[in-house]
């Protein structure tokens, strides 16, 4: 029995109608997400509001308070660098001990002032000397002999300026434990001046030939490691020859320019290569300026915490005279 067919006029009818239906699931579909979106946005304007609400007047309040305290930062620092100048402008007191507050007046100064200070000006006020011009002219003893801080061609080895710095950095460690010896390399003095007999010295005039921060300091050696430091410095390059010494006798002979220690001697004997000495000395030769003072041992709790500048003005204030000259403690040999 042949089968029934559906005439094509109800089979296209009945394909309109499920593209109909197709097209409206679809309509329909795109006004769900539309809606769904309008929703989304209506929700985020209505947080966004929210946070600004809360935020703008937050933001206000920290924008406030950073500025607030800039403005205190400001006025802290200002007081910082009053309290400095009120320090270092006060009259010096050489014989109290008081440099690391003037080392912390000088570096509050330039921290807050962002005012770099120059070199010989900082440690002048490190040293204990005033802001105003009065500080470095202040007289602090005067020389009743020749004081001779001059180097170079003609001029002698041994420099009675150099001899009073000396001795006054040996009476600095004049206590238990004393110095034996006091050594100074001949290249940490400036000034390249004389000055006459009665002439008044100042804190300038020892600035001047003492420009350097170096504090003092106590090394113990053998005398066999002070002989070779004082040959390595009298030969080494920008030590300035032979060091200056207090307490000590060094012989030397010079053959094409190079310089041969032949003897180092204590109260008219040689010293033992063996024995153990106590020298004074300065933070920068100990710390390898000399390599063999690098290589001797720094005496626990003997460092002052005074610059040499300080040790040899307490050594003025003290002697408030003085009259250093040419002894013989570095002496050439005889061909």
């Amino acid at each position: 029995m042949p089968g029934r067919c559906e005439p094509r006029s109800m089979i296209s009818a009945r394909q309109k109608q499920r593209s109909g239906d197709a097209k409206r699931r679809s309509q329909e579909e795109e006004d769900v997400h539309r809606k769904h979106v309008e929703a989304q946005w209506e929700i985020r304007k209505i947080v966004a509001g929210w946070i600004a609400a809360i935020a703008i007047p937050i933001a206000i309040a920290i924008g406030g308070w950073l500025i607030n305290l800039a403005l205190k930062d400001r006025d802290a620092q200002t007081k910082y660098i009053e309290l400095s100048v009120s320090i270092l402008s006060s009259e010096p007191k050489p014989f109290d001990d008081y440099r690391a507050m003037r080392k912390w007046a000088v570096d509050t100064l330039e921290k807050y002032s962002k005012v770099p200070l120059p070199a010989l000006a900082k440690s002048g006020l490190e040293n204990s000397l005033q802001l105003t011009g009065k500080g470095l002219a202040a007289e602090v003893g005067v020389t009743l002999t020749t004081l001779d801080s001059r180097r170079g061609p003609g001029i002698p080895i041994e420099m009675s300026f150099e001899n009073l710095v000396t001795d006054a950095l040996r009476s600095a460690f004049s206590g238990a434990p004393k110095a034996d010896f006091a050594i100074i390399t001949s290249n940490s003095f400036r000034g390249k001046r004389i000055y006459s007999p009665g002439v008044k010295l100042t804190r300038e005039d020892f600035l001047r030939e003492m420009p350097f921060s170096n504090s003092v300091v106590l090394l113990s050696m053998s005398g066999a490691q002070l002989l070779d430091a004082i040959q390595e410095a009298a030969n080494q390059p920008g030590a300035g020859g032979i060091p200056q010494v207090s307490g000590l006798s060094v012989k030397y002979s010079e053959d094409k320019s190079k310089i041969k220690i032949e003897s180092l001697i204590v109260g008219g004997d040689l010293i033992s290569p063996e024995k153990k000495y106590l020298v004074a000395t300065t933070s920068f030769d100990a710390a390898g300026h000399v390599r063999k003072f690098h290589d001797a041992e720094q005496v626990a709790h003997t460092s002052t915490g005074r610059h040499i500048y300080d040790v040899v003005l307490l050594h003025m204030y003290d002697e408030r005279s003085v009259s250093p000259v040419i002894e013989g403690r570095i002496a050439r040999l005889k061909s």
